[in-house]
């Protein structure tokens, strides 16, 4: 790492940053951050129904918790989408965090699950092996029971899904207004440099009259 940096000229890098300041400036100016915002909100809906198809109805414990990241990207996209005022989500928060509290549990007990059935291998658990084994039984049925219950929700999250796709759709007219306002304001930012040029660093031209006495 040193020797790469060895190789940087530091003072070049550093002038190069501070003229590209104002064209960053102007290119963060211009992004549209709200579209940026909607279309987060789709992608993560989208994710989230691609990861309950790929769990099926078999209870694998790797796909479902696939399932539980991407609701929960969802649920912080929406909760972004909400508090910004992008979309108007305070209904669908609460149920994305109801829908994700099935799984979280889930997920849970199986690591629990899998750390009691590692320990019961080992010699040291000899002596509480029958223990051991009850609790092992009694995690193992309570997955399966979240599952199921996971079973019967899977239809009301895909519908979460396109309620969420549905409230990130950009109302047209709204929007053009949005983008023509910025697009001018970002034209009026761009020229102030030039105006502020021929204001304070550009000769003036002399009166004609001045020129003829002259």
């Amino acid at each position: 790492m040193l020797k790469d940096l060895d190789r940087i000229d530091l003072r070049a890098e550093a002038e190069h940053i501070r003229h590209a300041s104002l064209a960053r400036h102007l290119a963060a100016y211009w992004r549209d951050i709200p579209s940026e915002i909607r279309r987060e909100v789709v992608s993560a809906s989208d994710a989230v129904a691609l990861a309950i198809a790929h769990a099926a109805g078999v209870y694998m414990p790797n796909r479902l918790h696939s399932v539980r990241i991407a609701a929960k990207k969802l649920r912080y996209s929406v909760e972004i989408a909400d508090d910004t005022g992008v979309v108007a989500a305070t209904q669908i928060v609460p149920r994305l965090k109801k829908a994700q509290e099935t799984l979280g549990r889930l997920h849970d007990l199986q690591v629990l699950l899998a750390h009691v059935r590692k320990y019961r291998s080992t010699k040291g658990a000899e002596p509480v092996n029958d223990e051991l084994g009850v609790l092992e039984a009694v995690l193992w049925a309570e997955c399966q029971a979240l599952h199921g219950k996971y079973l019967v929700k899977r239809e009301r999250m895909l519908a979460l899904c396109a309620v969420c796709r549905h409230a990130a759709r950009p109302h047209r007219v709204a929007h053009a207004a949005k983008m023509t306002v910025r697009s001018l304001s970002a034209l009026a930012l761009a020229a102030a440099p030039i105006v502020v040029w021929h204001e304070t660093g550009a000769p003036a031209a002399e009166p004609e009259e001045t020129r003829k006495a002259g």
